[in-house]
């Protein structure tokens, strides 16, 4: 008896591990425990608050049939953000304005990019639109190309008729209908957005017929499949389900269809243009976008730099020359006794450090005209170090990229986290506070000061208002060349500074500020503003040292020069205004509408607030100082460019 139950024992233990069912069974309760694991907390991280998840689907089955309703209810047991799991990939909802307003605006930079989602790469052409491209190079020439071609304020305006059209079909058509039981306003409705948009952007309607009807099949279906989930973005290794339950195929059926359909648009606005049918003043997007592929003019390709080396060597050789002759120059004043001991500059110091060694330390004069130039001592520093080196200004880190491929990783792929340009004492009290667009910082006011320049002051249209004015300066500069062509030279450094200007300051401010005594004290003023701009504060780098520029005279000299250029800004502004009362409070006439310069542009955003966001005077001065900057710029070249031309003519003697 005992034997008979011991083989009874062995059989059905025999059965119970060779049965399909039952190893099935185990399989699956091992890749659960083994993918419950892998999702387990290693460490403990300052996460928010999370609802408890399930093994493998995380927080899916809180969902519920109304995602949004079940969502609120988890937010007001766990707070405003929280942290859910779908599958194996992290989701932060904010469930409150604050906390949209900082992903949204204070913390854009780090949810730039949309998630991954394989129906997103499949049906839009591996993330190429706009809406769903990865933050960089790419994104921003095709969102340049979104808001200055195809949806510029010229663009829209252009496709009123179409709209106006439309509208009227629809009333036409909802009268005609009166004599029935009811209307389908939804239906009319959405067959009037799908007709204006068609025509806006594929040049005619794809909503009559059986085209038609076919059209708008593929369009439901496409958008369905573009918001449907698939299981393995969120379960990596369930991926195969969308395989077996036919939605990839249904995906890349559509996607055929569609990208057919779009490459017969396209053939077809080609055909047009080649045989000379399009309408040069009503071109729909695809028009505009074939352009822009044929023109580039938006600029997007590789530069070539062809002889680069060679002009390089030859620049380098003149500066070393240049150095050179500053050196023997102040070498040859010192033995003179001619220097002045208590306004020694930046030589001078460096030949005393040299002589006495006071330092502790031997400088030869190639480390003497390394520190004239820094641009020089880096480039030495990053031959020994590399491309990407750390260097400490006082209390300081700094980053220093020395080859196209560093920059191009700094200013491009990783630009989102050196949007930002470091605090500087003179920029703080030079440009109100980091109110101009090059210093403010990366956030809302900064894209809003952004989107005045490009949208408002530096748009196409507008730069274009103003080729009269450019015309005008260069023929009187022009002028100016013949009328000097009987002395021995022309100074066309001097002379091309000063058209630039004339431009600028016509443009910007309205008149010119180059003649007479108040020219010569407003160039004056710009020069010492921009020297004061880039002027070293000690106290930027070594903090307990910001009284040094109290005592020598730098903070006092700054606040004059912020005061008196922010009085100068103050009278211009008070002109305009002055004009516009006079004008009739503004109206001005319709001919001068088009050629407003950049302060009267400033001054009706300003008031009329017809960007949606409210813009104050210290906000307009610092766009006009931005305006401004390739002027005072122009005025440091001037002044080197004459140095580097005295030094060079002394040479060459």
């Amino acid at each position: 008896m005992s034997n008979s139950l011991q083989l009874l024992e062995q059989n059905a233990a025999a059965f119970f591990l060779l049965n399909p069912f039952v190893l099935t069974i185990l399989a699956f309760i091992l890749i659960f425990l083994f993918k419950w694991s892998s999702t387990l907390p290693t460490t403990k991280t300052n996460t928010p608050p999370s609802p408890p998840k399930l093994p493998i689907v995380g927080n899916f089955h809180q969902l519920g049939s109304q995602p949004h309703r079940s969502l609120g209810s988890l937010a007001q047991r766990h707070g405003p953000l929280m942290l859910l799991h779908f599958g194996s990939v992290p989701t932060l909802v904010a469930s409150s304005a604050d906390a949209a307003r900082e992903i949204m605006k204070t913390h854009d930079l780090i949810f730039a990019n949309r998630p991954k989602s394989s129906m997103a790469e499949k049906l839009l052409y591996n993330y190429k639109d706009v809406s769903a491209a990865p933050y960089g190079e790419y994104w921003r020439q095709m969102k340049s190309i979104s808001v200055l071609h195809l949806l510029s304020n010229k663009m829209v305006q252009s496709f009123r008729v179409v709209r106006e059209e439309e509208t009227f079909l629809l009333i036409e058509k909802i009268k005609q209908s009166c004599s029935s039981a009811y209307v389908n306003l939804s239906e009319v409705l959405a067959n009037l957005t799908n007709d204006v948009v068609c025509r806006v952007a594929l040049g005619r309607k794809y909503g009559v017929g059986e085209g038609g009807r076919k059209f708008k099949e593929l369009l439901g279906e496409f958008v369905e499949l573009v918001g449907a989930l698939s299981v393995g973005d969120y379960i990596p290794w369930l991926a195969w389900a969308s395989r077996v339950n036919g939605l990839d195929a249904r995906v890349e059926k559509v996607a055929k269809q569609f990208d057919d359909f779009l490459e017969g648009v396209i053939e077809e606005h080609i055909d047009c243009q080649r045989r000379g049918l399009e309408n040069e003043h009503q071109k729909d997007f695809v028009d505009v976008l074939l352009q822009i592929q044929k023109e580039n003019v938006i600029g997007y390709t590789r530069t070539i730099r062809n002889g680069l080396d060679a002009r390089v060597e030859k620049v380098a050789k003149q500066f070393d020359d240049f150095l050179e002759g500053v050196i023997e120059e102040h070498i040859d004043c010192q033995r003179r006794g001619l220097e002045n001991e208590h306004q020694k500059d930046f030589v001078d110091v460096l030949l005393q450090i040299q002589k006495e060694n006071v330092i502790g330390f031997p400088i030869d004069r190639v480390s003497i005209k390394a520190l004239i130039l820094p641009h020089r001592s880096l480039g030495s520093l990053a031959q020994r170090h590399g491309p990407l080196m750390l260097l400490h200004f006082g209390s300081v880190p700094t980053l220093v990229a020395s080859s196209a491929d560093a920059a191009r990783e700094i200013m491009k792929t990783h630009d989102l986290i050196f949007a930002n340009r470091p605090k500087s004492s003179m920029s703080e009290k030079l440009l109100y506070n980091y109110k101009d667009v090059a210093s403010a910082p990366y956030g809302e006011y900064w894209r809003q000061m952004k989107s005045i320049s490009v949208l408002h002051v530096l748009s196409n249209k507008r730069v274009q208002s103003f080729r009269a004015v450019r015309e005008e300066e260069t023929f009187l500069v022009i002028e100016k060349i013949k009328q000097s062509c009987s002395s021995a030279h022309v100074n066309l450094s001097e002379v091309l500074a000063n058209l630039t200007n004339d431009v600028t300051c016509r443009v910007a401010l309205g008149r010119k500020y180059s003649a007479g005594e108040g020219g010569m004290k407003f160039k004056e003023l710009l020069c010492e503003f921009a020297e004061l701009l880039g002027a070293l504060s000690v106290g930027d780098y070594i903090p307990w040292l910001a009284w040094v520029s109290r005592v020598n005279g730098l903070d006092a000299r700054v606040e004059k020069v912020a005061k008196q250029f922010d009085d100068f800004l103050e009278g211009v502004i008070e002109e305009h205004i002055e004009s516009q009362r006079r004008d009739g409070n503004g109206k001005g006439n319709l001919e001068n509408e088009h050629q407003k310069d950049f302060v009267e542009v400033l001054l009706q955003i300003q008031k009329e607030n017809v960007i949606g966001f409210a813009i104050d005077r210290v906000s307009v001065k610092a766009l006009i100082l931005m305006e401004l900057g390739e002027v005072y710029n122009l005025f440091r070249l001037k002044k080197y460019d004459k140095l580097f031309s005295q030094r060079m003519n002394s040479l060459s003697v």
